[in-house]
């Protein structure tokens, strides 16, 4: 619909439902949509009136609703229904209020401008004259929409906020989505009911079918909408069920099933107000097997074979099976079993009341679930009703699906997550260990960096930091790969050099020509003035030594990257720790942390690092993690940090 829009003033505020949920309108919408179908006379068009005002007050969080009338002979427009402060009010419990057209009023303008108005400031606004305040009633902006009929314009819907606000395409168009439809119903209910012109009922079906297409339409994409927003299968399952019950049942369950075909968990039932207790417990009673039975296997003619294939054919195009899609309309139709549930909709011997829905869920040739729909009114049973709930049953299928394949996939993701989480850092008098840990990828907690602290026995200690090339699960689960390789290589001989030169040959076959790891290793031992350690490093960035006296140094200790060469030469650098020392290693996360004046660079290491003399190990580790981020801009790389220190005396 065209739209005439005020200037939106700086002050205007965004809408407070913008960054709600415009599903809910899309499903507000449809679900009006759908009870427009039935109604026939002023009464039920009363109520539905009502509710409209009621639900875009709602939706859209404003104090003030009106639906405005026109009188052309008069030249006025006159209020219907509608919402004020809050409070609803019908035609028969209020004061009419009467609003002149043209310019003189914001309904008058709207149907002289013949499209949607809206405005964000009514003070401000000089296309017309806000009448509002005349009446009492406190408003600031406003969206008008013109209410079609078959000769022009029934009326007007106005929504009134009493603050400024700048209001959102989606709920503009929910606004006038309502004024349509409410225009569609009251230009059906008006219409003479008798008619011998066959161009008129004819025009009357095409018509009707057109609302029925619409209200299915629209059904189809609110729950495609709302499947798409989960990856719960639980979710999808009762999103589902809401979606069939009342608009296409009285009560409804769903069954879903293993790739077995058993049932697995409890069914879950949704009862309309039509239902009651009595539903509920018949439709639970059930047993499964009951209603999965009523959806065999069905064969299908093969892909590409025609009627005459002969037993080649069928070998080169298998036949496709199916499940069957089940209406069962008369009580004989049903096994005993279900017959509480014909008990439930009075289904008797003969056809003509509701009946009993039952829809496989399948993808493929795989059942899901079974849904099944208890129906009393005939008023439904017709081919497009069923169409949509098969139609229905197709989507949650393939969200079902989905849901299920990405469960499937965390679980199995977790399970790896755990065996490749950084290990819990052991407690020992004479050796304090810290360390802090971050992977890019927001979505996994474990990535390429690793760390790994291992007691050798008799006070000894093995420490090693590494990176593995890439990000992601690839790179974690090579992670896991040289982790355990190197406690299999320390199980030889924990001398840094032969540990780094068996985790090599161990790693060099697993690695492609484009992947490799950087890794440095230290043993600690105890000595007769702390802890002595020794180093070696396969291309990884360059330990720090924090001194209790104040000195901060590197450890220079080279070597090639494990994965690279058949047999590397690694070197070794031992150096004595006393009380209140400390080795920081870290992975190339920290100095290559990126900010707005450039890396975090081995220099700002070591400035943070030298502010922290005689600081415990987890202090070492929480400034310089701390340090890095608050350095670093976006999302950065993986990042590992472990700190071993010797606590000082006393």
């Amino acid at each position: 619909m065209p739209r005439d829009r005020a200037a939106q003033p700086g002050s205007a505020r965004p809408s407070p439902v913008a960054a709600a949920d415009p599903v809910a309108m899309l499903r507000a919408v449809a679900d009006l949509a759908t009870r427009t179908i039935t109604v026939q006379d002023a009464a039920s068009v009363a109520s539905v009136l009502d509710d409209v005002v009621g639900e875009l007050a709602d939706l859209l969080g404003v104090a003030h609703v009106g639906l405005f009338q026109l009188d052309e002979q008069a030249g006025e427009l006159t209020s219907r229904v509608g919402v004020l402060e809050g409070r609803r009010f019908g035609s028969d419990h209020h004061r009419p209020v009467r609003l002149p057209t043209g310019r003189s009023s914001m309904p008058g303008y709207t149907i002289l401008q013949q499209r949607t108005v809206t405005t964000s400031d009514l003070v401000a606004d000089r296309r017309f004259t806000a009448l509002a305040p005349s009446f009492g009633v406190f408003a600031r902006s406003a969206v008008n929409v013109p209410v079609p009929s078959a000769e022009g314009w029934w009326g007007v819907i106005g929504v009134y906020d009493v603050v400024p606000r700048s209001w959102q395409a989606h709920e503009i168009a929910t606004v006038e989505a309502f004024a349509a439809i409410v225009g569609s119903m009251l230009h059906t209910v008006s219409r003479p009911p008798e008619t011998p012109d066959v161009t008129l009922v004819t025009e009357r079906l095409a018509r009707r079918r057109a609302e029925l297409a619409g209200a299915r339409l629209a059904t189809l994409s609110e729950a495609s909408a709302l499947f798409a927003l989960s990856d719960d299968g639980d979710v999808v399952a009762r999103t589902l069920l809401d979606t069939c019950v009342p608009a296409l049942a009285d009560g409804a369950r769903l069954d879903l099933v293993d790739r077995r075909g058993r049932a697995v968990g409890t069914p879950i039932v949704t009862v309309g107000d039509c239902g009651g207790p009595s539903m509920t417990t018949a439709l639970r009673a059930i047993p499964a097997e009951a209603l999965t039975d009523l959806v065999e296997v069905v064969d299908l003619a093969p892909r590409g074979a025609g009627p005459a294939s002969d037993h080649s054919d069928r070998v080169a195009h298998p036949a496709r099976r199916t499940r069957r899609f089940v209406a069962r309309t008369t009580r004989a139709d049903l096994p005993e079993v279900l017959h509480p549930l014909a008990d439930q909709i009075g289904l008797v011997a003969e056809p003509g009341g509701g009946g009993i829905v039952v829809a496989p869920l399948v993808l493929g040739e795989r059942l899901l679930g079974v849904l099944t729909l208890l129906d009393g009114s005939a008023d439904r049973r017709t081919t497009g009703h069923l169409g949509l709930i098969e139609d229905l049953a197709s989507r949650a299928s393939v969200s079902l699906d989905t849901c299920r394949r990405l469960e499937a996939r965390t679980r199995v993701v977790d399970s790896l997550q755990t065996t490749l989480a950084p290990p819990l850092l052991p407690a020992d008098p004479n050796t304090t260990f810290a360390a802090r840990y971050q992977c890019a990828d927001p979505d996994l907690a474990v990535g390429g960096d690793f760390y790994d602290v291992v007691d050798l026995g008799e006070g000894a200690w093995a420490a090693l930091v590494g990176d593995v090339c890439g990000r992601g699960p690839g790179a974690a689960a090579l992670s896991g790969v040289v982790r355990q390789s190197t406690r299999a290589a320390m199980v030889v001989d924990a001398e840094p050099r032969r540990v780094l030169e068996r985790t090599n040959a161990a790693v060099v076959s697993q690695l492609d020509d484009f992947g490799f790891c950087t890794l440095t290793y230290l043993h600690l031992a105890p000595s007769p003035t702390g802890m002595r350690a020794t180093v070696s490093s396969a291309g990884h960035p360059r330990p720090v030594v924090v001194r209790a006296d104040g000195r901060v140094e590197f450890l220079d200790c080279g070597g090639a990257p494990l994965g690279v060469v058949a047999h590397p030469i690694f070197d070794e650098v031992a150096v004595d720790l006393a009380p209140g020392d400390a080795v920081v290693l870290y992975t190339d996360g920290v100095t290559e942390a990126r900010g707005p004046d450039g890396l975090f660079g081995e220099e700002r290491l070591i400035e943070v690092m030298g502010g922290l003399v005689g600081a415990g190990a987890d202090l070492l580790a929480e400034t310089l993690d701390f340090a890095v981020r608050s350095h670093r801009r976006g999302d950065g790389d993986d990042l590992a940090i472990l700190v071993v220190a010797v606590p000082p005396v006393g």
